[in-house]
């Protein structure tokens, strides 16, 4: 990476959502003084997006942590971010813990610990021999049918919601080594501890406290990428900016729009899949009051109508603020649907729980989870991804190296940050 002291160091991130922003966090709490962050849109945060409306605060992308967020949640105390719990989380009306709990089988209790046992049996195995045949295979599997494999009836219930009701696609098109790094025995025991908290300022109000002593410069598009042996040049609108190093947050795909990509590059880029997530901020006349979350299992298999309703969050106050609580939060999934067709059929979900869509406030459309491809996993992937960091002077994180979710981007870009800086120094 050359000789280059970590005070001369200059490193340059590309994306300011919750990647880029945690990246810049860890680097400059190493002693690394010189990072800029450039985003393209007039607002940190990237799908941790906060909107108010009728009094209330919205998130319409990141929205929860759980006790796998022990960095953010550290963050929060430290920058005086209070959270609170989501209030009561049903399926189909009833308690999420009742319909965990439901169907034929072994106890939640003696299956949760045998998943314990399987799931660290598998990261161990993907740390220290990543490229062993029956590891790989094993990454590459559908998750449903390493749940069948495994004879997980109530496991797989809890992925169903902590997988499919979110966006993150159906258990049979999402790969086990993907499915694995989000469903923790942490993210398990949140849910059995009743531990689901938001903040109530919103995470975008949290990422910008984050970034306040930040070099960040939002509305900067960056027009090109130059990386060369001695240094890495980025083009905004505002002209050249050189630095030493550069850490890029977003997809590959839109990478490619601004520099030519590396033969390594194009085969990660070529290897993931992007959903399309809807959220939809809306307002529904008589639908549930009693409770907070509900998810809609008949969405939840692949059998489900396009556009189906997946979930749906109903707005909260916190204070003792009288505002009205007829606001809620839609989630449907988008791929090959206008916006007009997917407001349709979240009209028609909602009549059929009961509700009456009154108007949609907003709707927001999310290039979302980037799946892997099976043939890419069994092609060794993972040990690409790995292989790649710090090539070009170049280190990769965000959902596509990591997972959506923030506490798996922010926990991988500790351990890589660990990386960058002893480069560096050189």
């Amino acid at each position: 990476m050359g000789d280059v002291a970590l005070a001369d160091a200059k490193v340059a991130i590309v994306g300011g959502g919750p990647a880029g922003m945690s990246m810049a966090r860890l680097l400059k709490d190493q002693g690394v003084s010189s990072v800029t962050v450039f985003e393209a849109e007039d607002r940190i945060g990237g799908k941790s997006m906060t909107v108010h409306h009728g009094g209330l605060t919205h998130d319409m992308g990141t929205c929860y942590s759980t006790l796998a967020y022990q960095i953010t949640n550290r963050w929060m105390r430290d920058l005086g971010v209070r959270q609170v719990s989501v209030g009561r989380q049903m399926v189909d009306g009833e308690p999420l813990m009742a319909y965990v709990r439901g169907g034929k089988g072994e106890s939640l209790y003696s299956e949760g610990l045998r998943y314990i046992r399987l799931w660290h049996r598998y990261r161990r195995a993907v740390q220290l021999t990543p490229d062993d045949p029956d590891v790989i295979v094993e990454g590459a599997m559908p998750i449903e049918d390493w749940l069948e494999r495994h004879r997980f009836v109530r496991i797989r219930r809890f992925m169903l919601r902590a997988l499919t009701s979110i966006g993150y696609g159906y258990l049979d098109d999402i790969a086990a080594c993907q499915a694995l790094r989000w469903c923790t025995p942490a993210l398990i025991l949140t849910g059995v501890l009743h531990q689901l908290k938001m903040p109530i300022e919103g995470w975008q109000v949290f990422w910008e406290k984050v970034a306040r002593d930040i070099d960040v410069r939002i509305g900067a598009p960056v027009k090109a990428i130059d990386r060369t042996a001695r240094g890495v040049t980025i083009t905004d609108p505002l002209g050249e900016h050189h630095f030493t190093h550069l850490v890029t947050t977003i997809p590959l795909d839109d990478m490619a729009s601004v520099t030519e990509l590396t033969e390594a590059e194009r085969y990660i880029q070529q290897a993931v899949r992007w959903r399309t997530y809807a959220v939809t901020l809306c307002h529904v006349e008589n639908w549930f009051k009693n409770f907070e979350i509900d998810g809609f299992t008949d969405a939840w298999e692949r059998s489900a109508e396009p556009g189906a309703v997946l979930s749906a969050r109903r707005a909260r106050s916190f204070g003792g603020r009288n505002v009205s609580t007829d606001i809620y939060l839609t989630g449907q999934y988008g791929d090959g649907q206008s916006a007009p067709e997917l407001l349709d059929r979240l009209a028609a979900g909602i009549a059929r729980k009961g509700g009456r869509l009154k108007s949609a406030i907003l709707q927001k459309r999310w290039k979302y989870f980037p799946r892997y491809e099976p043939a890419a996993v069994r092609d060794r992937l993972l040990s690409r991804m790995n292989a790649i960091q710090g090539a070009n002077r170049t280190f990769y994180s965000g959902a596509t190296f990591s997972y959506e979710a923030v506490a798996n981007i922010v926990d991988f870009n500790d351990r890589l940050s660990r990386q960058i800086v002893p480069q560096l120094r050189g």
